[in-house]
């Protein structure tokens, strides 16, 4: 599905951020899963801190960007 939703949407990366059980809610830390065009891209980052997350995303897009 999330897959289907990056091509649609035309877009470069995808976040998954699984909230299900309030797992972030309320929580210092996060995980996501950044999901690029080549399923090789994909990457997991987390658990840690949301800074840390947030830093790892902007380093994607960056990357991208450069491409």
């Amino acid at each position: 599905l999330a897959r289907t939703k990056l091509a649609s949407k035309g877009c470069d990366i995808l976040v998954l951020n699984d909230v299900s059980g309030g797992r972030t809610f309320g929580s210092r830390e996060n995980t996501v899963t950044i999901l690029g065009g080549d399923p090789q891209d994909d990457s997991t980052v987390g658990p840690t801190s949301k800074e840390a997350v947030a830093n790892a995303v902007l380093d994607r897009v960056v990357a991208v960007r450069a491409d």
